[in-house]
Parts: C-alpha cells; sequence; structure tokens
C-alpha cells in the first residue's frame, strides 16, 4: 500500500468541534499482523503548518479495535483498547509527523475508531482529532516477513481454538489442563474475570453432559459441538482480547469511594457497603470530628467503640478500608462547616489538639491494617506557609511510629494553586492529595458532548484550575505522586457544569455517568497519579438509586472492577 500524507486541521471551534471527524478510511487501512506500519500525518490549523518542534509536540493516537455499532463506532464495550505515544523522532518538519506504527495497534479485525493528537512534553493533550480505518484479517502483505503479533495470552486461546476444531475427545482431554492455563493468565493481570469464568464454567458443564451422553451410548448433535465451539472460540477470545491491557495506560493503585462516618445517625450503612463492594473499590472512610463553631480550636473525636465497630462491621461484609480522612464539622449536625473558613481562636492549641487526634487515628489505621491516613481536609487557614512547620512536625511524629503508614492531606483548588505557600503541605505528605472538581462543560449534558469535551475539563480552564498541569507541578516541585483524595459530579445534567446547584426533579446518571468515564479515562492518561476518591456514596453525589442499577453504577464496575484504571 502507497504511504498517504494525510492532513488534519487541528482547528476546531466549539460549535463545530463534535462535527469535526475526520474519515481516513480511504487514506489508510491495516491488517492484522502487521507491524512498523508507516503513517505520516501533515499538521495545520487553519492552513498554518504546525510547528511542534518550537512548542515540543509530539503524536499520540488512542481508541478501539472491534466490530463498529450502528454509528461507526467502536468502543469500549466492543472492541481492544490500543495506544501509541510517539517522540521527538516522529518529526520530520514541515508540521509533519512519521509513525511506524507497531502491531500492538492492529489486534484484531474490524474497526480503528478513537483519536490522534499532539501532545506536550509533559502528556498534555493540545488537540485531538477523531479518525477510523479499517484493520482486516487476510495475510499480512505489506510486511510480508513480519511474524503476527500474538500475546502468551492470546497463544493459550489459539490453541483452545485450535483443539475446539479438532475431534471431541481431544477437547475433553485437553480441557482441564487448558483451563488451569488460562485461569492463570487472567488471574496475573488487573482484571474482573468473573464474567469470563462463569462461561467458561457452562462450556465445561456441557462437555461433562456430553461425556456422560456418549458413556451412555446417546449420540451428540453437531450442533451441539457447534455451539460449544462457539463459546470457547468466539466468546473466550473476544472477551479476553478486551481484557488484555494497552502499553503505556495508566492504572491506579488506589481505587477508593469515600462514604462517611457522620458524628451522629447510625454509621455507614449496609446500602452503602453494597455499593462500592458491587463496583469493586474499596472505601476511603471520612470521620467526622467536631467543633462548636468556626473558631474552636478543642476538637472533640467520636467514641473509639463507635468508630471499631463500624470498621469491624465494613470489614466483616468484604470491603477494604484504605483511607482514613478526618473531617472537622459542627457538633451534632453532619458535614456542613466550611473548612476553608475554619480560622482557630488559638493556633497553638489548635495544632496541639491537632497532632493527638492524628496520632490516634494513625494508630487506628495500623491496628485495622489501612494503608492511608489523611491528616486534614480543605483546612486553608491552618496551611498558610507559616504554620507548616506545625503539619511536618505532625508528619514526622507519625512516621517516626508507624513508619509504613502512608501520610496525605486533602488540598482544596485554592490551596492546590498556591503551590509556593500553602501547597508546601506537600512537604509533610507521601502522597499528595487534592480535592479536584473541574467544571467538564459549561453547558447542560447532553447527546451532543463528545468524550473529548468532557476530558479537557482537566487539562484546560474551564472553573480557574488546569488541574493536570497542577498535578504534575506538584510531582516536579516535590516528587510525591498524586492522590485524588475527592472528585466525582451530581447526578444531574447540570452537575457537569456546576459543582452545586438547586436540584429539583428525577435524578439523571447520565451526565454523571460520562463525568465518571471522562474522569478515569483522563487519568489513565498521566502516570503521576496513583489513586483517586469517588466522592461520595451519600446525597446529593451518590451514584445508586434504589429503582434501578444506574448509568453511573455500570461506569464504575467497568473500571473499578473491570481494571480499566
Amino acid at each position: 500500500m502507497a504511504i498517504t500524507t494525510i492532513v488534519m486541521d487541528v482547528y476546531k471551534p466549539g460549535s463545530e468541534l463534535k462535527n469535526k471527524v475526520v474519515d481516513i478510511s480511504d487514506s489508510f487501512n491495516a491488517r492484522v499482523g502487521d507491524d512498523q506500519v508507516r503513517l505520516v500525518i501533515k499538521y495545520v490549523e487553519r492552513g498554518i503548518v504546525e510547528r511542534m518542534e518550537q512548542e515540543q509536540l509530539t503524536p499520540f493516537m488512542m481508541g478501539w479495535v472491534g466490530q463498529p455499532d450502528e454509528e461507526q463506532k467502536v468502543t469500549a464495550e466492543t472492541g481492544i483498547a490500543v495506544s501509541y505515544h510517539g517522540s521527538t523522532n516522529d518529526i520530520i518538519g514541515g508540521g509533519k509527523v512519521q509513525m511506524d506504527l507497531p502491531g500492538t495497534m492492529f489486534p484484531q479485525e474490524g474497526m480503528f475508531y478513537g483519536f490522534f493528537g499532539l501532545e506536550n512534553d509533559k502528556g498534555k493533550r493540545v488537540t485531538t482529532n477523531t479518525v477510523r480505518f479499517i484493520v482486516e484479517n487476510d495475510n499480512p502483505d505489506m510486511y510480508v516477513d513480519t511474524e503476527p503479533f500474538r500475546s502468551e495470552l492470546q497463544k493459550l486461546l489459539d490453541e483452545a481454538v485450535a483443539k475446539s476444531k479438532t475431534t471431541f475427545g481431544d477437547i475433553s482431554n485437553a480441557w482441564e489442563a487448558l483451563k488451569k492455563e488460562i485461569e492463570d493468565a487472567l488471574t496475573k493481570g488487573n482484571t474482573d474475570i468473573d464474567t469470563y469464568l462463569s462461561r467458561l464454567k457452562l462450556a465445561e458443564e456441557r462437555l461433562e453432559q456430553y461425556e456422560k451422553d456418549l458413556a451412555a451410548g446417546k449420540g451428540v448433535k453437531q450442533e451441539d459441538l457447534d455451539d460449544l465451539k462457539k463459546i470457547i472460540e468466539v466468546d473466550v477470545t473476544n472477551r479476553v482480547g478486551k481484557l488484555e491491557k494497552i502499553v503505556g495506560r495508566n492504572y491506579l493503585t488506589y481505587k477508593t469511594i469515600s462514604s462517611t462516618l457522620y458524628s451522629i445517625g447510625d454509621g455507614i450503612s449496609d446500602d452503602n457497603i453494597n455499593a462500592i463492594l458491587r463496583v469493586g473499590g474499596t472505601l476511603a472512610m471520612p470521620i467526622m470530628v467536631t467543633v462548636t463553631n468556626s473558631t474552636d480550636p478543642n476538637i472533640v473525636m467520636q467514641s473509639d467503640d463507635r468508630v471499631q465497630q463500624n470498621i469491624d462491621h465494613i470489614k466483616k461484609m468484604g470491603l477494604a478500608i484504605t483511607m482514613i480522612k478526618p473531617h472537622i464539622g459542627l457538633a451534632g449536625g453532619y458535614d456542613g462547616l466550611n473548612r476553608a473558613t475554619y480560622t482557630p481562636s488559638d493556633f497553638g492549641t489548635f495544632f496541639k489538639n491537632w497532632k493527638d487526634v492524628m496520632l490516634h487515628y494513625a494508630e487506628t489505621c495500623n491496628t485495622n491494617g489501612i494503608p492511608i491516613l489523611c491528616i486534614g481536609c480543605e483546612q486553608d487557614k491552618c496551611t498558610d506557609p507559616k504554620y507548616i512547620a506545625n503539619w511536618l512536625d505532625i508528619y514526622q511524629s507519625i512516621k517516626a511510629k508507624y513508619p509504613n503508614l502512608l501520610i496525605t492531606y486533602a488540598m482544596d483548588g485554592n490551596e492546590a494553586k498556591d503551590i509556593d505557600g500553602h501547597g508546601q503541605i506537600a512537604k509533610a505528605v507521601d502522597l499528595v492529595g487534592i480535592n479536584a472538581y473541574p467544571n467538564y462543560i459549561n453547558k447542560n449534558y447532553d447527546d451532543s458532548v463528545t468524550q473529548d469535551e468532557l476530558i479537557a475539563g482537566w487539562y484546560f480552564e474551564q472553573d480557574g484550575n488546569h488541574y493536570m498541569d497542577m498535578f504534575d507541578s506538584y510531582v516536579a516541585k516535590y516528587g510525591k505522586p498524586i492522590f485524588v483524595t475527592e472528585t466525582g459530579s451530581m447526578p444531574w445534567k447540570d452537575g457537569l457544569a456546576r459543582l452545586i446547584s438547586l436540584q429539583e426533579g428525577d435524578q439523571d446518571f447520565s451526565g454523571q455517568a460520562a463525568a465518571y468515564q471522562a474522569t478515569f479515562e483522563a487519568f489513565s492518561q498521566n502516570s503521576n497519579i496513583i489513586g483517586v476518591s469517588i466522592w461520595n456514596t451519600n446525597a446529593p453525589f451518590n451514584f445508586t438509586s434504589p429503582n434501578k442499577t444506574t448509568e453511573s453504577e455500570l461506569v464504575l464496575k467497568k473500571y473499578f472492577k473491570g481494571g480499566l484504571i
């Protein structure tokens, strides 16, 4: 196939963004097994050549390869995720990039649907164009001598398919050993294999029944064998293919959901615990500690019995606790105090009391095998640079007693933006914690909003924050990874545009689900992020409904339990 230079315009006016689709099917196709496939793209902006060298831009592409739906799109549900991140070696001048795409870009036949674009030296996307091209499945003819790319897991599946095409006895004799090999291969990955194993079990049960029929002198219909082969060949191959990870994709170490232990009420409910279990998350547990007013320096903790009873019950139900996160609130209430305005009348007394509280909860973490303690949350007045020595004292005192306990602090946006001032709290933690609530879009969510538009909310200024730049800046300055200690969206369509608003009418989880997916896809692009906590199981951020399984819950399950982040 002749190498074609494809021209892409990086200029995308907002009103036309959803229509800026570049179909390169006629200019570029590929075959399963092709490797080092040459692709040349020329980037211009309204006709002017893009100056990539000066702006330190390099090409990237991400998307899915699989069977297109009725809208001619391939998604995570119907395809295998693939990606390519280039380097300065790909830039050949004149606005052109020349990429030799690896075989991992073409794992199966179908269509590639995704986006190509440019990113800067920090991995921040500068522009993207949506593209699609055909991936064919006949023998490679572009590079005839190149051996097709096959993963170790795919080789096992090839073996399964080969055996399924021989005799019934061959399948039966090899089944146990082959099943164990595939199960072991899957278990090594961070994937949800429950659905796959249930299909495997179904095939096994059918084999057992066919063996009994044969032993009893009964015939086995050819269509039954064909059906069994289909389970092994089609369902297993496709399902496992989707579980294989993308090279270069960021996966989180900590995937948590917050559920608050208030100082009043019955504690964290079984409904909330079960919701987190269903989606495959672990618990980040804010624990309310109280003051009488916004200047009271005397912190009152909940009783040890109450806290421990909740921890024991949560663990008994099978939910792991990843973080304890004390929140200052008003006595007799829920989480209603604006901690950013909390100004102790005596900072000396406050820090003495706060150190005692943190040491106490550090002991609770140590006793219960909880790996992370958050030593504060959105306490702007207390993280003034003149108090950083107090925070360092708290940090060092905890680490002296519990050296393996990880420490974070949950900065709000104003604290985090002040990286050289309030942001110095990063000196007193192991993980830089930031509560991040981007405005994903500046309008209500509807079907015309694209995933790229929502992902852009993490990169571009819509609410005074450039979150991805902020994360990278902290890592560069303090050398510590990022834990996004809070993020989320309310389950109404305007929840993507505004964090707090008066809501009326039925909840709509479609916008919240889109926000979750955009968040996880954005985080998958930044290896500086190692953890997230979704805020919160409780209203008004709830992701569940008593009447149905919500779109939001399904997205959380896909990414958390399904191992996509």
